[in-house]
């Protein structure tokens, strides 16, 4: 995918994801009748809504939805990112920095909004979400279904977990 389409997506999804969590934002207020007890947490439930809503855009919705199962799908664990690597930086850099940096957002929210998580289980999720994720892409043929995209997801969530972590412990910032 080209740099132009990528920003392209991008400004896409982010639009979605502002649509999408502004309806969230407006029934989540009605329902606490405009009194939040704990801002923090929901500033976190907000950003988990608009997170979730820019990757199922930028994941699955991207070219538009209809049921058409199949196409190939990429069982061998680092050929994909080989491949991406010799055809160039940009491929190389979309397909390794995208598949990670898409998930770190996940792992650094899970602990701001649930008590007891540890890393190997944000990872665990994030790699469940990731499969979900590549079975939607295989069901809409939104996108190819690999499994360097699941492990780069996961790898993701757990450095957004440790990003967290690191945090919450040198600063004391977040909860």
């Amino acid at each position: 995918m080209s740099i132009e389409r990528t920003w392209a997506l991008l400004r896409y999804a982010l639009l979605f994801a502002a649509w999408v969590s502004g309806v969230y934002a407006l029934i989540r207020l009605s329902r606490l009748k405009l009194k939040i007890e704990r801002p923090g947490r929901e500033a976190a439930l907000f950003a988990m809504v608009f997170y979730l809503a820019a990757l199922l855009y930028v994941t699955a919705i991207r070219g538009g939805l209809s049921l058409n199962p199949g196409g190939a799908v990429g069982w061998i664990p680092v050929a994909t990112t080989v491949q991406q690597f010799r055809a160039g930086a940009w491929p190389f850099a979309y397909h390794f920095f995208g598949n990670t940096l898409w998930f770190v957002p996940l792992g650094f929210l899970l602990p701001a909004l649930f008590r007891g998580w540890t890393l190997p289980r944000a990872a665990l999720l994030g790699l469940a979400v990731s499969i979900g994720i590549e079975v939607v892409q295989w069901l809409f043929r939104t996108g190819t279904a690999d499994i360097d995209d699941v492990l780069l997801n996961a790898a993701g969530t757990a450095l957004g977990f440790a990003a967290h972590a690191a945090i919450r412990k040198n600063r004391g910032l977040l909860r």
